[in-house]
């Protein structure tokens, strides 16, 4: 209602991919309440109908008019699955104006601790699954020169400076960096905005769904402050209706950081390394996989001797 007072238009439509949870779930509230239609994905179908509820609870009939809640479940990393999920939001809701990309996934370890069903899925989102989202929806944005639309996409400060304990978290991180950098290099002059936000640590329940991982955050975080969903959302919807079209800090602390990180590289990764925890020991299934090769390849014998002796 705040944005009709403003005299900003209402939005038509938002298209929030990772919208189960955290600031992607917050921000589904926030653009429902503000008359949008919304549509949500993600990959759990059960969440998302209890998201799309809430949604609806939101909704003002002074704002709403004929404003939708469309739940569509995807695996957003699946490229042949986000065409199937575009192709169906353009069918009930249209073209939307605003994407928000807001999945994310991987826990805060040492690259030597993680599976290799860890690494990937910390590749599929959030790097993957918003390339994707991107790949299917911008040649329709493109096509529709007499609209604005914004693609906001949710990123962290991992990518700006690293720390120890965090490898592939911010080796994701970086590659959505270089992806929303390269983004708005090729969308610079039309009609298509691309807009990174970024807030820092936030209530979203991260560290209750990846344990062990809390204890890797760098001690200068204890001078920055703990965000909100419900602010990190009410800045995405400004955001998207004032026409932003660059990276958007909400933490003057994270700024203050990636600036000195800037200016003095060196001492920022020092300052990092400060009281970091010892590396944690070799994983249990690294150590079991070297028992059974030991067992297979006989006492004292190499593997290489192994395989010489069963080649004819």
């Amino acid at each position: 209602m705040a944005l009709v007072l403003l005299g900003i238009p209402t939005l038509r439509a938002v298209w929030v991919v990772g919208a189960s949870s955290g600031i992607g779930k917050a921000a589904a509230l926030r653009f429902a309440s503000h008359g949008a239609s919304v549509v949500l994905s993600s990959r759990r179908r059960p969440v998302l109908e209890a998201v799309a509820e809430e949604c609806r609870s939101t909704q003002s009939p002074t704002v709403t008019n004929d404003a939708q809640i469309v739940v569509l479940p995807r695996d957003c990393s699946d490229g042949a699955a986000v065409d199937l999920a575009f192709a169906e939001l353009k069918r009930q809701v249209g073209l939307p104006d605003i994407v928000i990309a807001s999945s994310g996934t991987g826990a805060w370890r040492h690259l030597y601790t993680q599976s290799s069903a860890d690494l990937e899925a910390g590749v599929k989102a959030p790097f993957l699954a918003t390339a994707q989202q991107c790949r299917a929806i911008l040649p329709d944005m493109l096509a529709a020169k007499e609209r604005p639309f914004s693609i906001l996409i949710l990123t962290g400060p991992a990518p700006y400076f690293s720390w120890p304990g965090c490898t592939m978290y911010t080796a994701n991180r970086s590659g959505l960096r270089g992806l929303y950098q390269a983004l708005s290099q090729d969308m610079h002059g039309t009609n298509v905005r691309i807009v990174p936000m970024m807030f820092g640590e936030t209530n979203t329940g991260y560290w209750d769904a990846n344990p062990g991982s809390r204890q890797f955050v760098p001690w200068i975080s204890n001078f920055t402050p703990n965000l909100s969903t419900d602010y990190c959302a009410k800045k995405m919807l400004l955001a998207a209706a004032l026409g932003k079209n660059r990276l958007m800090i909400y933490n003057w602390q994270i700024a203050l950081l990636i600036w000195a990180n800037n200016m003095f590289p060196s001492l920022m990764l020092f300052s990092m390394r400060l009281f970091r925890k010892p590396l944690p020991p070799a994983p249990a299934a690294a150590a079991a996989a070297e028992v059974a090769l030991t067992t297979e390849t006989g006492e004292g014998d190499s593997a290489d001797a192994h395989q010489a002796r069963q080649e004819p």
